[in-house]
């Protein structure tokens, strides 16, 4: 049902944007504490991305109520075992994603702006509240190369469908490795940058 679709597709998506903020609002919460005492940043951006687990559990209780109300078009599947897989890869995409952005939008806080007010617009470019487009046309081209697209259209398909198309999983469990290696680089570039956002922020 398109109702239920287009729920899921925004509790998936909440959970990207809230995990992509979530690296820049811990170290920015920590700010005043780690520029006086030796505590490391990455403990503050941790416990900011605890919190989004934390929310995650709550938003299962909505895609329950989901499932209440359409019981009798939606159909529960062993796949749904999978679902975790596909909300913890959308969590660590994005928590990997913010880390890389955490010194560029502190040392350049109009990038960190841009890239809040382009959010919005972004998810008009995945499936959550359309289908991904057939064709060969802008949107549908846009759709197939969002790399979050796998992400929402697997887990959904696994929640309510039972099966997801094999491409589509591919492009998950590939955005795995490549999350890893996006969140490390973001790690290292923090620590280089770390001088000179302390200095920024001292002044």
């Amino acid at each position: 049902p398109y109702p239920a679709f287009v729920m899921i597709g925004q509790i998936i998506w909440g959970t990207f944007t809230a995990a992509f903020g979530a690296p820049q609002l811990g170290f920015n919460g920590g700010s005043a504490v780690f520029m006086k005492l030796k505590v490391p940043p990455e403990a503050f951006i941790a416990n900011a991305c605890a919190k989004i687990v934390f929310d995650l559990l709550v938003k299962t209780l909505l895609i329950v109520a989901i499932f209440v109300i359409f019981w009798a078009e939606l159909t529960l599947s062993w796949t749904v075992l999978l679902v975790p897989v596909g909300l913890l890869t959308t969590m660590l995409f994005g928590v990997s994603l913010g880390l890389f952005m955490v010194p560029v939008g502190s040392l350049y806080t109009d990038v960190g702006r841009i890239v809040t007010m382009a959010m919005p617009f972004l998810m008009y470019t995945t499936p959550v509240i359309f289908p991904t487009a057939d064709g060969d046309g802008l949107a549908a081209t846009l759709m197939r190369w969002n790399p979050l697209s796998p992400l929402i259209d697997v887990t959904r398909c696994w929640l309510t469908q039972g099966a997801a198309d094999p491409g589509q999983v591919f492009g998950l469990l590939i955005l795995i490795p490549i999350s890893i290696i996006i969140g490390i680089i973001g790690l290292v570039l923090l620590r280089i940058a770390m001088p000179h956002l302390v200095v920024r922020m001292g002044m």
